[in-house]
């Protein structure tokens, strides 16, 4: 879960208590915060931002809040401490004496002083984003009031306010410069604050992080996602040479040792297979447009339906030397497979065009899985599904060897994909609402994914602008150290950089 890390690490609670503390928790983010543990209301948290937090903590102020929290009087903040108290004729008291008491206190208030200077940094530097939420009764007046607070500290701050709406599904929405208000089904009771909807609240973090902030300096991981596109561009160019050879043999010979699915690709009459007629809709009329993703030179698909029309194409990053082998080869294909890569499948096929888009043990080979499932995700229509089938943990199985650089697995019910430094829980770092269905078959893991909402359109320019930069810059920083390495290796070592 290191990716999932990185991006918590740039959030910070601001209350109304410890629910988004336990959510940065699970992600593997636990420093200290000063409100993070807090009980933290509305109107407490302005007063406090506007004076500073002054006066925090002052050991007289301190009375019993809970049997393990205090409740400083003068901000009308509520903190955990260890000046426990019980509760004696219906009201709760302190345990300890005032000096076994001023004993702990003086413990404490050094780490809420620290705490406290650490947010105020944090607010004037203006790199983080900050987090409030509010299980009810918060109106559009106060979020607007306590953006205006933060961005008194920095004009460069970003506020998070989370409400719950029991009606919809997760989501995210831009109200103003640096003020948004995001939503999930539920909140954790009070007295359960550890009860949470993790995934919503993962959701929420990556939807945020897919804004148009990712234009933005704040984030820290954007060099390390630069790093992240040329290390998977690379790794994944190693494995080219391989594939060539694989099916240049396939051409030759046929279909190798499986002849019978080389003879069932160049049948034009081949029928649908049925995990694919299971995804058309039983009064569906008309063309039924499918892609198939990584198709290789042939798509094995199918390619007829009883009662209505299919449209198959078929695409791979490949697909010039496919030709060239077919041609070389004698070999007529049904349909041919055209150039396109995964992770950028907008550029090539308009949005929202297709029905189904299928991909069978190819998505795992591409340079970066999760990319490639949004961008499948673009250019299904809402309502359709994609399909992708293939074996579990390929990349272990392979010892990441050629293409084989990622793993699909099947964890705690969740479809997740990973390698040795990355780690996604696919449904959550989606950037809009999809259905995930999965199950096992076999070695194999089955996702079929059905998309429920379009893409944000005002968000295709600069996600456009962002995925252009990071290959840029990754091409030329690959490329740059190719030749340092070339250079270096010509010069005997003498090469100086």
């Amino acid at each position: 879960m290191e990716n999932l890390a990185k991006l918590y690490s740039t959030f910070v609670s601001l209350g109304d208590n410890c629910e988004f503390g336990f959510a940065q928790r699970h992600a593997g983010v636990d420093v200290g915060a000063l409100l993070k543990w807090a009980i933290v209301p509305p109107d407490v948290l302005l007063k406090c931002l506007r004076n500073r937090f002054s006066g925090l903590y002052a050991f007289e102020n301190l009375v019993p809040y809970a049997t393990d929290m205090v409740l400083d009087k003068e901000t009308g903040l509520a903190f955990h401490s260890e000046m426990y108290s019980l509760e004696t004729e219906g009201k709760l008291v302190f345990r300890e004496s005032n000096e076994e008491r001023f004993s702990i206190y003086s413990r404490e208030i050094e780490k809420i002083n620290y705490l406290k200077q650490k947010l105020i940094s944090q607010l004037e530097a203006g790199s983080k984003i900050f987090v409030y939420k509010k299980n009810s009764g918060v109106s559009l007046k106060f979020y607007s009031e306590l953006s205006n607070c933060i961005r008194n500290y920095s004009s460069e701050n970003v506020l998070l306010v989370v409400e719950s709406d029991s009606s919809k599904p997760a989501s995210l929405a831009k109200l103003s410069e640096g003020l948004y208000i995001g939503t999930i089904e539920e909140f954790a009771p009070y007295e359960a604050a550890d009860q949470i909807k993790q995934e919503s609240w993962d959701f929420l973090a990556n939807q945020l992080a897919r804004t148009s902030m990712l234009d933005d300096s704040r984030w820290a991981f954007e060099k390390e996602q630069i790093d992240l596109v040329a290390k998977q561009a690379f790794d994944w160019s190693k494995g080219i040479a391989h594939e060539l050879w694989f099916w240049s043999r396939w051409f030759e010979t046929r279909g190798l040792e499986w002849t019978s699915d080389f003879e069932m690709r160049l049948n034009a009459e081949q029928p649908l297979i049925p995990a694919l007629r299971a995804l058309i809709p039983a009064d569906a009329q008309g063309t039924i447009d499918i892609l198939d993703v990584g198709a290789g030179p042939m798509t094995n698909i199918g390619f007829t339906h009883e009662t209505i029309s299919l449209n198959i194409r078929a695409c791979d990053p490949l697909a010039d030397f496919y030709s060239q082998a077919a041609a070389k080869h004698g070999v007529k294909r049904p349909n041919e497979t055209v150039f396109a890569v995964a992770e950028d499948l907008g550029a090539y096929f308009s949005e929202s065009s297709f029905d189904i888009v299928h991909c069978c043990n190819a998505l795992d080979h591409s340079a970066d899985p999760v990319r490639g499932i949004i961008e499948m995700l673009r250019i299904v229509k809402r309502g359709g599904s994609i399909y992708l089938k293939h074996h579990v943990n390929e990349a272990e199985t392979e010892n990441y060897e050629g293409f084989h650089q990622f793993n699909f697995d099947l964890r705690d019910g969740r479809f997740v994909i990973w390698n040795k430094s990355s780690y996604w829980d696919v449904a959550s770092v989606l950037p809009i609402h999809v259905d995930v269905k999965v199950h096992l078959e076999d070695q194999d893991i089955v996702a079929v994914i059905t998309k429920l909402e379009e893409f944000d359109a005002a968000q295709r320019l600069v996600q456009f602008k962002g995925r252009l930069r990071q290959f840029q810059h990754a091409f030329i920083s690959r490329q740059t150290q190719a030749a340092v390495e070339q250079l270096e290796l010509t010069s005997g070592g003498k090469f100086a950089h």
